[in-house]
């Protein structure tokens, strides 16, 4: 009875794997050597507290609790320390830099290796993956909710719509970035399905969207002096009259804003409805532009 072949490893595996190593050398390299900065402080203190059976009270300011309870579980499991502290963002970094391997197939294979190859030696990604901060968590899964985007479009597989779910919750226990992103994506989905489904519900979103842009810049351009008064703020000298008197670049800004977001959605729109080909092609393998890249 002959015995199952093992698969080998590919060329294009090995490169990432290489990838991955020297990620994970640049981000642990005397990690905890440096003091921690202001931010970190805090986010360290939190998670100790949470560490020591102190509890937790959720802060706005310092955004969602992901991050101090899984600093919270590498205390208990490697003790506290600078090193520990940063150990999460760190390994969550070099994580992200293999990440385009996922979609290799749909990006193309000499895309993905260098937007690894760029994740790897961005300064500012190397940076916040050696920092307690909930940037590098943030900004991990909401490439993870991408990557399972595509893949589910590309695919099918029931897999990925949970694997996106997982990552838009942590997303959301992470940042409140969630809602930004949210409403990036949520745009370009919803402009895609009304064009499959009802392309008349594209004017009637744009419509309602440009309305409630309008009604934003209206209440963003109320006066000054109706806020103050409104607080019940009081004042006689000349430099509160000056800061309370609406100059030329303030009426300039608030007549120019509705104009501007309206631009805005209106090239988004376009964008939109650029993309809509290379979207529907995802769903659908057989016009070869899957089987090409494979």
């Amino acid at each position: 009875m002959e015995r199952p072949r093992r698969r080998a490893l590919t060329l294009e595996q090995c490169v990432y794997l290489a990838l991955f190593a020297l990620a994970l050398l640049m981000h642990l390299y005397l990690l905890g050597d440096g003091a921690l900065h202001h931010d970190e402080t805090h986010h360290a203190n939190y998670s100790w507290r949470l560490f020591m059976g102190l509890g937790y009270m959720h802060d706005p300011l310092l955004h969602g609790p992901f991050l101090y309870h899984i600093n919270a579980l590498f205390f208990f499991l490697f003790g506290d320390n600078n090193t520990t502290a940063r150990l999460g963002p760190a390994l969550f970094g070099s994580a992200l830099v293999v990440m385009p391997y996922l979609i290799r197939r749909e990006l193309g294979r000499s895309a993905a290796l260098l937007a690894a190859v760029y994740l790897l030696i961005s300064p500012a990604y190397l940076y916040w993956g050696r920092h307690i901060r909930h940037d590098m968590y943030a900004v991990t899964f909401e490439l993870l909710a991408f990557i399972s985007l595509v893949r589910y479009a590309s695919t099918r597989r029931p897999l990925w719509l949970y694997i996106g779910a997982a990552a838009l919750g942590l997303m959301f226990t992470t940042m409140e970035t969630f809602f930004l992103y949210v409403a990036i994506f949520g745009a370009l989905l919803t402009l895609v399905f009304l064009w499959r489904v009802w392309r008349p519900g594209i004017f009637v979103a744009a419509v309602l969207g440009l309305a409630i842009v309008a009604l934003v810049a209206r209440r963003s351009a109320t006066p000054l002096r109706q806020i103050t008064r409104s607080r019940g703020i009081r004042g006689r000298s000349s430099a509160l009259d000056r800061w309370r008197r609406p100059t030329t670049t303030t009426r300039c800004v608030s007549a120019t804003s509705p104009t501007i977001a309206s631009a805005s959605i209106s090239s988004s729109w376009v964008s939109s409805l650029a993309t809509r080909r290379s979207f529907l092609r995802w769903r659908s393998p057989s016009p070869g532009w899957l089987r090409s890249t494979r």
